[in-house]
Parts: C-alpha cells; sequence; structure tokens
C-alpha cells in the first residue's frame, strides 16, 4: 500500500530496494543453484520476487504475468482499466476479478464498521494523493461535497454489472497488492514451489516449509532500521504507516491515510499497524482500517478475526502485539505489551 508523496519517482525506486536488502531479516534460500529473483516496477511501487525451485524461472515470469493483468485491470488511473470505465460511466460490467475484489472490499468494509472504504477516491484525489509530489490542502467546504459519494453503500451489483450510485468513484489501492499476492501465492502452491518470498512494495509474502524473519520498519528511523522482528511461516506481513507518504503545508504534515469519515488524514495515536495472516488482500484492508481507528477500536474489531495478528505502535512509542504472534523487540526507545 505506499506511495511516497515526498519523493521523485527515481529516489522512490532506489529507497524502495533498499528496504527490501534491510527490512527481511535472516533470509537466505538454501539451494541457490534453483533461486530466481526478479524485480519490476508496477502498481506504483517496486515488487520483487524470488523463488526457490527447479521451475523458478517459469514461476516467477508467470508471477509477473499475473501482476500485469491485475494492473491493467484494477489501476484507477489507467484509462482503459475497468475500474476508470466504472468510475466514469457508474454502471460498467466487470471482469470476474474486479467482481470479485470489489465485492471482498464490500466485506472488509462491513467486517470495520466502514473504516476501510474504496469509495474514498473523491476525497482523495482532493488531496492530490496519487504518486506525485504535488500534495495539497482542500477546503473544508470542499472536503464535505466529496463526503456525499463515499460510502460502501454506494455499490451495488446486478449481476456482474457494478453500479455506483451519488457519484461515487472507486479507488482499489488499499487491497489491489493483497488480492495479486494471493493469487500469486496460489500459483506458487499449486505448482509445489518449495520456497518463495514475494515483496509487492512492502506486502511481504513468506511461502515455504521454514521460517522466516520479517524485520519491521522503525516509523522513527532511517529506512531499513527495525524496531522488531516477526517470525513467521507461510503468512503474510502488511504495514500501514504515515511516516514515508506525506506532504508539509504551512509546517504541518498531511499524510495519505484519509479518515473515510471526516475526510481528513487520520490521527489516531497511532505511528504504524503491522497485520499478519494467511490473506493478503484481508491484511492490506485492515491495516488501514486499525490505522484509522487507533489501538482500542482496532484492537476490538481484530478479536473478531482469529485468523489475523497483528503489532501496533502508538505514538509514545508502546508496541501492542497479540499474544500468539512469535515477536522479538529489537529497540530500546519502544516498550512491548502482549495483548490476550
Amino acid at each position: 500500500m505506499l506511495l511516497y508523496l515526498r519523493r521523485s519517482m527515481k529516489k522512490l525506486y532506489f529507497s524502495v530496494l533498499i528496504l527490501l536488502i534491510c527490512v527481511i531479516v535472516g533470509v537466505s534460500f538454501y539451494n541457490r543453484n534453483t533461486n530466481v529473483k526478479k524485480t519490476i516496477y508496477a502498481f506504483d511501487t517496486v515488487i520483487e520476487i524470488s523463488v526457490n525451485d527447479k521451475n523458478a524461472k517459469e514461476i516467477v515470469n508467470k508471477s509477473f504475468e499475473i501482476i500485469k493483468k491485475y494492473e491493467d485491470e484494477f489501476s484507477a488511473f489507467k484509462p482503459s482499466s475497468d475500474v476508470s470505465i466504472l468510475n466514469e460511466s457508474k454502471n460498467y460490467k466487470v471482469s470476474d476479478d474486479v467482481y470479485k475484489i470489489i465485492s471482498n472490499a464490500i466485506s472488509y468494509s462491513e467486517k470495520t464498521n466502514g473504516y476501510f472504504d474504496i469509495t474514498i477516491k473523491n476525497v482523495m484525489e482532493l488531496w492530490n494523493i496519487n504518486g506525485t509530489n504535488e500534495g495539497r490542502v482542500p477546503k473544508d467546504s470542499e472536503i464535505d461535497e466529496a463526503l456525499k459519494s463515499v460510502g460502501y453503500k454506494n455499490i451495488s451489483f446486478d449481476g456482474k454489472t457494478v453500479v455506483l450510485s451519488n457519484n461515487a468513484k472507486i479507488d482499489l489501492g488499499g487491497i489491489a497488492k493483497g488480492y495479486c499476492t494471493n493469487k500469486i501465492r496460489d500459483l506458487m502452491k499449486e505448482n509445489n514451489v518449495k520456497e518463495a518470498l514475494i515483496n509487492m512494495g512492502g506486502n511481504i509474502y513468506v511461502l515455504g516449509d521454514r521460517t522466516f524473519d520479517i524485520g519491521l520498519q522503525s516509523p522513527d528511523g532511517v529506512r531499513g532500521e527495525h524496531f522488531g522482528v516477526c517470525t513467521v511461516k507461510n503468512t503474510s506481513v502488511v504495514t500501514s504507516g504515515a511516516y514515508e507518504r506525506y506532504f508539509e503545508s504551512d509546517g504541518k504534515k498531511y499524510h495519505h491515510i484519509i479518515n473515510p469519515f471526516t475526510g481528513k488524514c487520520a490521527y489516531s495515536g497511532l505511528k504504524s499497524v503491522t497485520i499478519i495472516g494467511e490473506n493478503s488482500e484481508k491484511c492490506d484492508a485492515f491495516s488501514t482500517a486499525v490505522y484509522i481507528l487507533g489501538k482500542d477500536e482496532g484492537i476490538n474489531i481484530l478479536k473478531n478475526e482469529p485468523d489475523l495478528e497483528y503489532v501496533i505502535v502508538t505514538d509514545d512509542n508502546n508496541v501492542y502485539v497479540s499474544k500468539n504472534l512469535k515477536f522479538k523487540l529489537t529497540d530500546k526507545n519502544y516498550k512491548l505489551h502482549k495483548v490476550d
């Protein structure tokens, strides 16, 4: 999920590459003769896939075909995509995958009490959160008008035809990488891939029989500096935070995570939220929603999702970790709390 508003695309590419190198702690494939690693730029971020398998090259190439297919269908910035056509026409028969991801998004909206909502696009456009360096602070009157179109109940279906009401527009950026990661994971499992690492611009999925140690980026540190390490296996690790993608105006920072009820940047007392689970798309949605909700309300909704683990970092450097997650704090400036 991350667009770096304060960086040029060239700098973004370089800095994400550094992140890919530094954020993974202790990842080294056990048979380098069958290991293939490839990096591309898609979904407005750097994507890296490493596969350790006798058919690694074929699997990696098929994985990037999947990425290209879904970027062409899901992007709100490509005029020919299903999403762009739907946003313009408000009534469009979409592909099976677009139908599925929109249906999933509505389910996540229901589970998060509307704090994850793909109909936020009109508000996002006001803030100019579109991958450029030109953020702006909209007037309250502009926000109030745009909020009239926000709400997942503005989406309805007539078979595979999606209907948008009240001038709503959708943006799948909050879960597109997660959906795509799930599809690549399924491809690898169907082909009995023995070990792989998928990094969709920070949405990480690890596949294989052994565990991986994943370092979590310190919100206050330099890129690649982590405050803790999760030990995981066959799962996804997704982080939302406001420390990378923001712009400044009149001495105040404005970040990219927008509260769908206020139309303004979410300030909930959190620095970052990491969600861990098998379903990368779901992790995507819940990391955003919990960040907006804040610690207490966020933990409350996560209690209803037993398939998800979490690491929540507050503004005062307290780290709240779900009790079943294997996690080690590595920065003495933070204080660890295990949550039952």
